[in-house]
Protein backbone atom coordinates (compact mmCIF):
# COMPACT_ATOMS: atom_id res chain seq x y z
CA UNK A 1 0.00 0.00 0.00
CA UNK A 2 1.36 3.41 -0.99
CA UNK A 3 -0.40 6.67 -0.11
CA UNK A 4 0.39 10.18 -1.26
CA UNK A 5 -0.83 13.77 -0.96
CA UNK A 6 0.56 17.16 -1.93
CA UNK A 7 0.35 20.27 0.25
CA UNK A 8 0.25 23.72 -1.37
CA UNK A 9 1.19 26.50 1.11
CA UNK A 10 -0.05 29.18 -1.30
CA UNK A 11 -3.28 27.43 -2.27
CA UNK A 12 -4.83 30.32 -4.23
CA UNK A 13 -1.77 30.66 -6.44
CA UNK A 14 -0.83 26.99 -6.83
CA UNK A 15 -3.94 24.80 -6.51
CA UNK A 16 -7.18 26.67 -7.26
CA UNK A 17 -7.69 27.58 -3.59
CA UNK A 18 -7.23 24.08 -2.12
CA UNK A 19 -4.39 23.44 0.33
CA UNK A 20 -4.26 19.72 -0.45
CA UNK A 21 -4.35 17.99 -3.81
CA UNK A 22 -3.04 15.09 -5.85
CA UNK A 23 -4.33 12.73 -3.17
CA UNK A 24 -3.80 9.16 -4.18
CA UNK A 25 -2.56 5.72 -3.53
CA UNK A 26 -1.93 2.33 -5.01
CA UNK A 27 -2.40 -1.13 -3.62
CA UNK A 28 -1.32 -4.60 -4.72
CA UNK A 29 -2.51 -7.76 -2.97
CA UNK A 30 -0.70 -10.89 -4.09
CA UNK A 31 -3.52 -13.40 -3.60
CA UNK A 32 -1.28 -16.22 -4.77
CA UNK A 33 1.98 -16.72 -6.60
CA UNK A 34 0.35 -15.96 -9.93
CA UNK A 35 -2.61 -13.69 -9.12
CA UNK A 36 -2.55 -10.07 -7.95
CA UNK A 37 -5.42 -7.70 -7.19
CA UNK A 38 -4.47 -4.13 -8.10
CA UNK A 39 -6.06 -0.78 -7.22
CA UNK A 40 -4.99 2.83 -7.49
CA UNK A 41 -6.57 6.29 -7.35
CA UNK A 42 -5.62 9.94 -7.85
CA UNK A 43 -7.92 12.83 -6.86
CA UNK A 44 -7.75 16.61 -6.89
CA UNK A 45 -10.05 18.45 -4.47
CA UNK A 46 -10.78 21.61 -6.49
CA UNK A 47 -13.92 21.91 -8.64
CA UNK A 48 -13.40 20.14 -11.98
CA UNK A 49 -10.23 18.44 -10.77
CA UNK A 50 -9.26 14.96 -11.86
CA UNK A 51 -10.83 11.91 -10.25
CA UNK A 52 -9.11 8.77 -11.47
CA UNK A 53 -9.24 5.22 -10.14
CA UNK A 54 -8.47 1.70 -11.36
CA UNK A 55 -9.33 -1.73 -10.00
CA UNK A 56 -8.16 -4.91 -11.68
CA UNK A 57 -6.77 -8.41 -11.50
CA UNK A 58 -3.47 -9.54 -13.02
CA UNK A 59 -3.00 -13.26 -13.55
CA UNK A 60 0.07 -15.05 -14.80
CA UNK A 61 -1.02 -18.63 -15.45
CA UNK A 62 2.28 -19.76 -16.95
CA UNK A 63 5.82 -18.50 -17.28
CA UNK A 64 4.97 -17.47 -20.85
CA UNK A 65 1.96 -15.20 -20.42
CA UNK A 66 -0.15 -12.93 -18.29
CA UNK A 67 -3.67 -11.47 -18.48
CA UNK A 68 -5.22 -8.34 -16.97
CA UNK A 69 -8.88 -7.40 -16.53
CA UNK A 70 -9.94 -4.19 -14.86
CA UNK A 71 -12.19 -1.17 -14.71
CA UNK A 72 -11.01 2.44 -14.76
CA UNK A 73 -12.86 5.67 -14.08
CA UNK A 74 -11.62 8.89 -15.67
CA UNK A 75 -13.42 12.04 -14.53
CA UNK A 76 -11.72 15.31 -15.50
CA UNK A 77 -13.83 18.38 -16.20
CA UNK A 78 -16.26 17.46 -19.00
CA UNK A 79 -14.66 14.04 -19.59
CA UNK A 80 -16.39 11.18 -17.78
CA UNK A 81 -15.54 7.62 -18.73
CA UNK A 82 -15.73 4.22 -17.11
CA UNK A 83 -13.52 1.88 -19.08
CA UNK A 84 -13.37 -1.89 -18.94
CA UNK A 85 -9.86 -2.88 -19.98
CA UNK A 86 -8.43 -6.27 -20.87
CA UNK A 87 -4.95 -7.19 -22.03
CA UNK A 88 -2.58 -10.09 -22.38
CA UNK A 89 1.16 -10.47 -22.83
CA UNK A 90 2.64 -13.64 -24.26
CA UNK A 91 6.31 -14.64 -24.52
CA UNK A 92 6.55 -16.06 -28.03
CA UNK A 93 10.25 -16.93 -27.71
CA UNK A 94 13.19 -15.88 -25.51
CA UNK A 95 13.56 -12.74 -27.68
CA UNK A 96 9.96 -11.77 -28.56
CA UNK A 97 6.84 -10.78 -26.55
CA UNK A 98 3.42 -9.86 -27.92
CA UNK A 99 0.90 -7.71 -26.04
CA UNK A 100 -2.71 -7.01 -26.99
CA UNK A 101 -5.14 -4.71 -25.21
CA UNK A 102 -8.70 -3.49 -25.63
CA UNK A 103 -10.92 -0.96 -23.84
CA UNK A 104 -14.67 -0.37 -23.83
CA UNK A 105 -16.35 2.67 -22.26
CA UNK A 106 -19.39 1.36 -20.36
CA UNK A 107 -20.52 4.89 -19.37
CA UNK A 108 -20.74 6.06 -22.99
CA UNK A 109 -21.29 2.62 -24.60
CA UNK A 110 -18.34 3.07 -26.98
CA UNK A 111 -15.43 0.96 -28.11
CA UNK A 112 -12.31 2.93 -27.11
CA UNK A 113 -9.92 0.93 -29.20
CA UNK A 114 -7.41 -1.85 -29.40
CA UNK A 115 -3.65 -1.98 -29.40
CA UNK A 116 -1.02 -4.55 -30.25
CA UNK A 117 2.66 -4.34 -29.41
CA UNK A 118 5.53 -6.60 -30.38
CA UNK A 119 8.59 -6.33 -28.15
CA UNK A 120 12.12 -7.42 -29.03
CA UNK A 121 14.08 -8.34 -25.91
CA UNK A 122 17.71 -7.33 -26.19
CA UNK A 123 20.55 -7.55 -23.71
CA UNK A 124 20.53 -3.82 -22.93
CA UNK A 125 17.12 -2.62 -24.14
CA UNK A 126 13.58 -3.58 -25.03
CA UNK A 127 12.38 -2.34 -28.42
CA UNK A 128 8.60 -1.94 -28.75
CA UNK A 129 6.70 -1.58 -32.02
CA UNK A 130 3.03 -0.88 -31.44
CA UNK A 131 -0.12 -0.41 -33.47
CA UNK A 132 -3.41 0.98 -32.23
CA UNK A 133 -6.91 1.69 -33.46
CA UNK A 134 -9.40 3.97 -31.70
CA UNK A 135 -12.77 3.26 -33.25
CA UNK A 136 -14.49 6.15 -31.44
CA UNK A 137 -12.22 8.65 -33.26
CA UNK A 138 -11.46 6.55 -36.35
CA UNK A 139 -7.77 6.97 -35.52
CA UNK A 140 -4.92 4.61 -36.36
CA UNK A 141 -1.59 4.96 -34.57
CA UNK A 142 1.90 3.51 -34.79
CA UNK A 143 4.54 3.81 -32.10
CA UNK A 144 8.16 2.81 -31.71
CA UNK A 145 10.00 3.04 -28.41
CA UNK A 146 13.22 1.84 -26.85
CA UNK A 147 13.27 1.02 -23.13
CA UNK A 148 16.77 0.77 -21.65
CA UNK A 149 17.36 -1.99 -19.10
CA UNK A 150 19.22 -0.20 -16.31
CA UNK A 151 20.28 -2.01 -13.11
CA UNK A 152 18.68 -5.09 -11.63
CA UNK A 153 14.99 -5.82 -11.67
CA UNK A 154 13.13 -5.19 -8.43
CA UNK A 155 9.76 -6.55 -7.25
CA UNK A 156 8.11 -3.16 -7.88
CA UNK A 157 9.63 -2.69 -11.34
CA UNK A 158 7.23 -1.96 -14.19
CA UNK A 159 9.66 -3.13 -16.87
CA UNK A 160 8.05 -5.71 -19.11
CA UNK A 161 11.01 -8.02 -18.58
CA UNK A 162 10.42 -8.06 -14.82
CA UNK A 163 6.63 -8.43 -15.06
CA UNK A 164 6.95 -11.50 -17.26
CA UNK A 165 9.88 -13.00 -15.36
CA UNK A 166 12.24 -12.75 -18.31
CA UNK A 167 15.78 -13.40 -17.04
CA UNK A 168 18.29 -10.58 -17.44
Amino acid sequence: LNLQASYFPNANRDNFGEYFGLIGGDYAWHVGQRTTLLADALYDLFAGGQQLWNVGILSQRSARGSMYLGIRQVKVGPIQSQLVAASYSYVMSPKWVSTFGTQYDVAQHRDRGQSMTITRIGEYALMHIGFGYDRSRNNVSVGISIEPRFGGATPGSTQLSNLLGIPR
